[in-house]
């Protein structure tokens, strides 16, 4: 799911602008960021002005991508820069620049018989664009390659067996492909922010009606709009007002009672804790940590606050003072009272333990009996998951079939599973019929199923390609 953001409206009498302001903390990192969405008076396009900044005492890696998604015809025209390419599902491009790649001409849609996804890189035009002839408008994207050097462009294809995979995503199950922007310039790298650093950039999206607007001498440039409308000024670095009901503002509450030593406010709180509203503890809120501990040492008759303390040790990688905690909470020989928020603390706490034993620890030996203990439990398909390939490296059959009665049926990756254990145990033609006559989903850059048909395939000195599109996962990328 997605999280709400505060907000705040935003005006500029002067530069006769108005526009909205989102942003927030983000909880897991503990950066901030601002984006302000401006309209000003006398200019049609949409100026966003976005400014990220680290105020925790850690280096982070970042990236943005703003994503535009577009209607995807074959009369759609790609109209982007002459500099080169990388490409997102082939690999590296093949020294040639926009708009040829292996011989296609990739400035018009019509020509995308498969998935096509293309970074500029690198790139140094402020510009791209896209236009659709029969619809007569496009989109001009504006920005200073120096601060927002990002240019990509995705489609799953105009015709091919991934043509149709966009219908499920548009409200009028129309065929659909994105424009997008970002630093840094390829989806692969990450912009580092030390300590108290910022980056801020701008970039301006402008309709189009007639194509011309799309050419050298008649597009708009950056600075050019940047003139016209008396300059364009970065975002604040404000967060924007804060709303009751965004997620975090309970911790907060956290903080401000243990800065106030306010023990009354924090036995009040504890009746929310569990109620599933709360969230788990946000690892990038300066001294949370403290005021955890010193929850824990205010009220010890409450043992939740011990469960998310050794949580928050958790996220934060402090893993003795984590080990500890999850220790004693998963120890327990009663469940902890008043948690509601979907698994028991001494389940959750099973699982965190057994994670921190088998990657941190390496002690396989005693995390598989907690984790296996803690997916039974919660039935979460991405835990049972993980316990199943432990199993799986172990040769363990048996108890992966055991497993399999614990995960939830909707779950797609059950029958990938059951396919898996008839192959790896000696079966590969039931676990190719497995595969075969079961309906699935669509899935885009996983590849489970198409190396499972390989895999039985070849054990029955079959052929292995071309892998079937019936396994509804896209036919590029698949590993051996």
């Amino acid at each position: 799911g997605t999280d709400p953001v505060a907000y705040e409206l935003i005006r500029d009498d002067e530069a006769e602008m108005v526009g909205v302001a989102v942003g927030e903390q983000e909880k897991q990192w503990g950066l901030s960021w601002r984006a302000e969405v401006r309209l000003y008076r006398g200019y049609r396009g949409v100026i966003l002005a976005v400014r990220g900044w680290n105020d925790t005492d850690s280096t982070r890696k970042v990236q943005w991508w703003s994503n535009t998604a577009q209607p995807a015809g074959g009369d759609t025209e790609f109209v982007y820069p002459e500099e080169p390419l990388v490409a997102h599902i082939e690999g590296e491009g093949d020294g040639t620049s926009w708009p040829i790649f292996k011989g296609v001409d990739l400035s018009r849609h019509r020509n995308y018989d498969q998935m096509v996804g293309t970074f500029h890189h690198p790139s140094t035009a402020d510009w791209f664009g896209i236009y659709h002839h029969q619809r007569q408008w496009g989109l001009l994207h504006l920005a200073d390659p120096g601060r927002l050097p990002g240019k990509k462009l995705w489609s799953f294809g105009y015709s091919g067996a991934t043509a149709d995979w966009t219908l499920s995503m548009t409200r009028d199950g129309g065929t659909s492909c994105e424009i997008q922007s970002g630093v840094p310039p390829l989806q692969g790298e990450r912009l580092e922010l030390h300590p108290g650093d910022d980056y801020a950039f701008v970039e301006i999206w402008q309709p189009v009606e007639r194509r011309e607007e799309l050419d050298d001498e008649h597009r708009r440039s950056f600075l050019s709009v940047a003139d016209q409308i008396g300059g364009i000024p970065d975002a604040h670095r404000t967060v924007p007002s804060v709303d009751e009901q965004v997620p975090g503002h309970f911790w907060r509450r956290i903080l401000d009672a243990w800065r106030r030593s306010d023990e009354a406010t924090l036995e009040r709180m504890e009746a929310a804790l569990g109620d599933g509203e709360t969230g788990w503890p946000p690892f990038g809120y300066r001294d949370l940590d403290h005021a955890l501990e010193w929850a824990e040492s205010r009220r010890p008759g409450c043992r939740l606050w011990t469960f998310l303390r050794g949580v928050h040790a958790c996220a934060l990688e402090t893993w003795d003072e984590a080990e500890a905690r999850l220790r004693d909470i998963a120890g327990c020989d009663e469940e902890i009272p008043g948690w509601r928020a979907g698994g028991s603390p001494r389940c959750i706490a099973r699982g965190l333990l057994g994670r921190i034993l088998l990657n941190v620890r390496d002690n396989r030996e005693e995390a598989l009996p907690l984790l296996m203990a803690a997916a039974k439990e919660l039935r979460d398909g991405s835990l049972l998951e993980e316990v199943d390939a432990l199993l799986r490296d172990s040769g363990e059959t048996e108890k992966r079939r055991e497993l399999l009665r614990f995960w939830p049926e909707g779950d797609v990756r059950r029958k990938e599973v059951e396919a898996s254990i008839e192959i790896d145990g000696g079966d590969p033609r039931l676990g190719l019929e497995i595969l075969m006559t079961t309906t699935w989903e669509r899935h885009h850059c996983r590849h489970r199923r198409s190396v499972l048909w390989r895999q039985a395939r070849s054990l029955l000195d079959q052929p292995t390609e071309p892998v079937p599109a019936g396994l509804m996962e896209d036919p590029h990328v698949v590993p051996g």
